[in-house]
């Protein structure tokens, strides 16, 4: 996704570029992939609470990680139908988060057979 305030938040916590760097490599090691951008920009508003959550998250001396989004049920299908158009149906998913089971992919055509981090 592309977000202005994680940019900002990314910058905030130094590892700004580092992920799509990350997922570059896996995808480049695999030879193939894609990596789907969907724009969030109507979620940037949540920018001050972020930076709140960020700021305690600091006092705390935990690691300093940007506060995640919530995932968009809209975005998901979006994303879906542009991987199924792109001939895209069986997934190795590069993720960093946990590897919760994503209903409804079998609804557009894709099925995840493998979780990778990075």
């Amino acid at each position: 996704s592309t977000l202005v305030n994680n940019d900002i938040l990314g910058t905030l916590t130094n590892n700004a570029d580092k992920k799509l760097d990350d997922m570059f490599q896996a995808i480049n090691q695999e030879g193939k992939g894609a990596i789907v951008f969907i724009n969030q920009q109507s979620q940037s508003f949540n920018l001050l609470k972020r930076l709140r959550e960020l700021k305690e998250i600091q006092k705390e001396g935990d690691v300093v990680k940007a506060p995640r989004i919530a995932m968009d049920t809209k975005d998901f299908g979006i994303g879906a139908q542009i991987l199924h158009d792109l001939g895209i149906h069986k997934i190795r998913l590069i993720s960093n988060h946990e590897h919760a089971k994503r209903v409804g992919m079998i609804g557009y055509g894709l099925e995840i057979i493998d979780y990778i981090s990075y």
